[in-house]
């Protein structure tokens, strides 16, 4: 499932798709990744309803958590992971907590350890990244263009170099 959230400030800053008001909320965005055999949060700077879409990678998983803390300090977890595809549009990996299950009912449920077994079975080397990072540039600009804007910027060794 893909969904779209709205971007502003040419595509900078996004509008976070859930979000805790009451004072027991708590709030974030992170890039998830895995590291040392563990789930690892990168967070990314938010300001109220809006996050730094410009920090985030394409083909990166994000968690989005509008926890909820009962007066007795339960935890009421409400996340939402999302995969960036690039323009504002994200594909909808998985969700925890009853209220969000809700609001999107064909995504998958990811409790405890089902989390990381989806992101390690997508772990991405940083060339992945790089490829999908130039595959875009590529559909977006088209390939001589790209290559006009690297000759100017690659430095190539005194030897003999061709693009």
């Amino acid at each position: 499932m893909v969904i779209e959230l709205n971007v502003f400030e040419s595509g900078k800053v996004a509008e976070m798709p859930i979000f805790e008001s009451h004072r027991r909320g708590r709030n974030w965005v992170a890039m998830l990744g895995v590291k040392d055999g563990k789930v690892h949060r990168q967070f990314v700077d938010r300001s109220g309803r809006n996050f730094r879409l410009d920090q985030v990678p394409v083909g990166v998983v994000i968690e989005i958590g509008a926890d909820y803390y009962t007066g007795s300090g339960r935890q009421e977890p409400r996340r939402l992971y999302l995969r960036y595809l690039g323009g504002g549009r994200f594909e909808v990996v998985g969700v925890r907590g009853r209220s969000i299950r809700e609001r999107y009912p064909e995504a998958p449920v990811l409790e405890n350890g089902s989390l990381y077994k989806v992101l390690a079975s997508e772990s991405q080397s940083p060339s992945d990244l790089v490829g999908k990072a130039v595959q875009d540039l590529i559909d977006r600009f088209g390939l001589e263009e790209v290559l006009r804007a690297l000759r100017g910027t690659v430095r190539c060794p005194p030897v003999r170099c061709e693009p």
